[in-house]
């Protein structure tokens, strides 16, 4: 028997981890953390020279600065600008965590606290992928075993 954990101070009863496993795909449940990406945490040792990730030197990017200006949003008779440090584009041309940018993941973890009042430590995470085929991928491959019948609209996009 399966029962809500104590509410939060939100009021949200989340299930223990073994109510979801029943909807996770066979494949799903067979993955395994990134060994290489296990190490990451270890690049951070200062002097380090890590070989690790094959991570490009900084010093050999061809941009010191970009600087971007485009209609505002919010009103059309009006711009925005946008400048990246050379600090920034070292960070932002390296690659990054499977998750998604870090300090982006930190804002909406943020935000749904802010927002929604869910914690964290609540049992929930995110992850931003990189478009809308590729989340739609990784969710039908999180749920769906080779094989399952699928239900979807006519005419559909594939």
């Amino acid at each position: 028997n399966l029962t809500h954990n104590t509410p939060g101070k939100n009021g949200v009863k989340a299930l223990p981890a073994e109510f979801y496993t029943r909807f996770i795909s066979d494949v799903a449940k067979s993955r395994k953390p990134s060994a290489i990406r296990s190490l990451f945490p270890l690049e951070k040792i200062p002097g380090l020279i890590s070989l690790l990730a094959g991570n490009p030197n900084p010093s050999l990017f061809p941009f010191t600065s970009l600087n971007f200006t485009a209609r505002s949003p919010s009103d059309e008779n009006s711009e925005v600008s946008l400048s990246l440090t050379e600090e920034e584009l070292a960070r932002g041309l390296q690659y990054g965590a499977t998750a998604g940018f870090e300090p982006l993941c930190d804002w909406i973890r943020g935000l749904q606290e802010y927002s929604h009042g869910r914690k964290s430590s609540e049992g929930w995470g995110l992850s931003i992928g990189s478009g809308s085929q590729d989340l739609l991928y990784k969710a039908i491959a999180a749920l769906v075993n080779p094989g399952d019948s699928v239900l979807v609209e006519s005419p559909v996009y594939a």
